[in-house]
């Protein structure tokens, strides 16, 4: 039957299921008359399509099947093309050659590029750190020669060993001595405070005793700093350190670096006490030396703490973004968050900054470790960048640059002409090949470029699997959003076309809400076979677990029972999956209902009851995930028996609470009277009360398996008592993590629909 006959007898239909048997039967006669063969049609969809016929009895249940687009498909004829077909064998080993040597030299260039890339991004910050060490150094010479001056070495031991005895006002006479002989050195103000042995401060800039002590702002690490100096060491931090009001007087402690040096006892050598130094001169000569970093690069230099802090000022208008920040007593630093997109372009994230992912940058000076990055990340502004890295030890802090990514493969444009040329010249060898096989290649970007199948506009490519590709689509009238599986790549095999037209019509008679729905199915005008289903707004297993890692073993059984009870209903009509896996399972936050989850891809279903049809699923292939399926199908493909079903329930138990996939298993793996069980799966110790059930679940002896859907969801209910979970707990989840979950399916979908093209 053509296309136009096929829709005229769904018309008819639709015409006709609602009248009465006397006026249907007389309006057939009279259509037998005009067309014999679309009057049997339509008296077909009659008896199968009725209300009636559609429910399943729950006494008797019975899913019925038959050919019906597959027995009226022909292949399309494809003899014209056998003379091109010949010139392009012929010249495909010559194509071929060609085609893999500039392949191969083209991906040496690339190689070169990112080389010389990465070296030249280690060299600019190898010059950064050796002009921070060579400024370091300077500066505590200097305040070395301070601290070794006759009159302020005097002053302070003078000042230690009699602080306790002086009244305050000789205290802070010698303090101004100090301060006076300071500033004559530095010829400009200096800020500075004094510690004995005892940690005690014994004197500072504020002229003792006039204004709040600093012993109230010394942090763990400043005191720690302070014993170190005390043992000979000299030290310069860079101040974020430091904790502080914002007071004028003590601004120091606030930002911005300080030097500490020993101040030792003329007679024995020792230090008896140590002094910080800072003030306008130090702050000026930091920032002289960050200003000249950025004449090493056209990016950014800056130094940033472990904990992924920017501890110098950023190049960009942060007060106009919406960083991410850390609250301090001065004020607020930048985290270095990626946002998720570019927020110089004027997009802004969904999520709040606080959410934020750390930036690749940050993920890496975690490890405390030196390193370069040139595939491209996004820093924290979302800026797409190159960088490298050292990390400073002394100062527990990274030195890195960064560079936009664009603009540092641009520098290199000798290499990027090469390859350039190189493409250039392949195109040109290609193209007689190119156009003996035009036809081919616009048919095949045909069945991928798919714009409308039926009444549905398609938006983008979802997936791809054996047997076709499934696409997100939007009913041209409904304007409902719609998964539409397409049929690819049957060239003349009817088979596959059966099993596909066996898939859709087993699957719409499944009711359970966890089932997919099936909305249509039917030919377009290409020729191409396509069913629509609900379109799920989630994530698969497979990326649950990429996203989040082993699940909470109350979320697998809650996820787990939802499956068992869709697939209690299969069972019950006669069918067995065959095919559970994590890619087949969605999981989404619907309507209000969080991690609900959705089976789909009826596509190996195999009827086992009495009542089902058999002719259309004989076959002697494995087909399916080895992973995930029973081991006697790796044997015997052909098998049916529920307990197929309960063994990848299993298999996939053990993928949810370990994040590992599952052993593979066969018959001939087991000794005789030995079971898999918890010491050969290897259970983490948060889930060993799991074994009993996974051991049975994946027996390689199917006798040894619960007997039924019923059976799995008793033991899933008895281990839910140990490992409670609530919808509270989902909706908790999934308010905190849908939105990235979101964004990282539909980055993978990106990659899918580029590797396509």
């Amino acid at each position: 039957m053509n296309n136009d006959n096929h829709q005229r007898s769904k018309e008819l239909f639709t015409e006709l299921v609602d009248l009465d048997e006397q006026q249907r039967d007389i309006r057939l006669q009279a259509l037998r008359l005009q067309n014999a063969a679309l009057a049997e049609e339509v008296a077909s969809l009659l008896e199968y399509h009725t209300a009636q016929s559609l429910v399943v009895p729950q006494a008797a249940p019975k899913i019925r099947t038959r050919s019906t687009l597959s027995t009226s498909y022909t292949p399309r004829s494809l003899d014209w093309l056998k003379l091109p077909l010949k010139g392009l064998l012929a010249s495909l080993p010559f194509v071929l050659v060609a085609a893999v040597t500039a392949l191969w030299v083209s991906g040496q260039l690339r190689i070169q590029v990112r080389e010389r890339l990465a070296q030249r991004l280690n060299e600019t910050v190898a010059g950064c750190d050796h002009e921070f060490a060579s400024w370091e150094s300077q500066q505590l010479q200097r305040v070395n020669r301070w601290a070794a001056d006759e009159i302020i070495a005097a002053s302070i031991g003078e000042l230690v060993r009699e602080h306790d005895g002086k009244p305050e006002p000789e205290v802070a006479g010698i303090s101004s001595r100090i301060k006076k002989r300071l500033e004559e050195l530095a010829r400009q103000p200096v800020r500075f405070a004094i510690w004995d042995q005892r940690m005690l401060l014994v004197s500072d800039w504020t002229e003792f005793g006039t204004s709040q002590s600093l012993d109230e702002f010394v942090s763990s690490d400043i005191e720690r700093n302070i014993r170190s100096v005390l043992q000979g060491n000299c030290l310069l931090t860079l101040g974020n350190q430091w904790a502080g009001n914002q007071s004028a007087s003590n601004s120091v402690t606030c930002a911005g670096p300080v030097v500490l040096v020993p101040i030792a006892d003329p007679t024995t050598g020792n230090a008896i006490a140590v002094m910080m130094a800072s003030g306008q001169w130090l702050q000026l000569d930091y920032a002289n030396l960050l200003e000249g970093w950025s004449t090493h690069t056209s990016g950014e230099v800056y130094l940033v703490s472990d904990d992924g802090i920017l501890l110098t000022p950023s190049r960009y208008d942060t007060a106009a973004l919406p960083l991410a920040f850390k609250k301090q007593p001065c004020g607020g630093s930048v985290l270095l968050r990626d946002p998720g997109v570019n927020l110089l372009t004027g997009d802004r994230p969904t999520s709040s900054a606080m959410a934020w992912p750390d930036t690749l940058l940050v993920r890496q000076v975690e490890s405390q470790n030196d390193g370069s990055y040139v595939d491209g990340y996004r820093n924290y502004v979302g800026e797409p960048v190159v960088s490298a890295w050292r990390w400073i030890d002394r100062h527990e802090v990274a030195l890195a640059v960064e560079e936009n990514f664009n603009q540092a493969y641009s520098s290199l444009s000798l290499v990027n002409y090469g390859l350039i040329g190189i493409s250039a010249a392949f195109s040109c060898g290609l193209l007689a090949f190119a156009g003996a096989v035009s036809f081919q290649r616009s048919m095949r970007r045909k069945l991928r470029d798919v714009s409308e199948v039926g009444p549905y506009q398609v938006q983008e490519l979802l997936g791809e699997g054996g047997m076709g590709r499934v696409y997100l689509a939007e009913h041209a009238l409904l304007c409902r959003q719609s998964a539409v599986k397409v049929l690819v790549n049957t060239e003349n095999d009817l088979s596959i076309l059966a099993r596909f037209e066996r898939e859709v019509q087993l699957a719409s008679q499944l009711t359970h809400p966890n089932t997919i729905a099936i909305y249509d199915f039917g030919r377009n005008r290409d020729g191409m076979f396509y069913y629509a289903m609900e379109y799920i707004h989630g994530a698969h297993l497979g990326q649950l677990v990429q996203y989040a890692g082993p699940l909470a073993p109350g979320r697998c059984i809650f996820i787990l029972d939802q499956l068992c009870r869709a697939l209690r209903e299969a069972h019950s009509a006669g069918v067995v999956h065959r095919d559970i896996k994590p890619q087949n399972i969605m999981v989404c936050n619907r309507g209000g209902e969080p991690d609900f989850v959705k089976l789909f891809d009826y596509g190996l279903v195999k009827a086992f009851a009495p009542g089902v049809s058999h002719h259309s699923s004989q076959t002697q292939i494995v087909v399916g995930t080895p992973r995930f399926m029973a081991p006697e199908r790796l044997t015997s493909p052909w098998l049916a028996d529920p307990r197929v079903d309960v063994y990848s329930v299993g298999a996939l138990a053990y993928f949810l609470l370990t994040g590992q996939l599952p052993p593979l298993v066969t018959s001939s793996d087991a000794m005789e009277n030995e079971q898999m069980g918890v010491e050969t799966l290897d259970l983490p110790p948060d889930v060993v009360e799991f074994g009993g059930l996974l051991s049975v679940c994946m027996s390689v002896e199917p006798a040894a398996r619960p007997s039924s859907m019923n059976s799995l969801l008793r033991e899933l209910e008895q281990l839910a008592s140990q490992f409670p979970w609530t919808q509270n707990d989902s909706l908790k989840w999934w308010n905190q993590h849908e939105p990235e979950l979101l964004q990282m399916v539909q980055k993978n979908r990106k990659k899918l629909k580029k590797g396509g093209n």
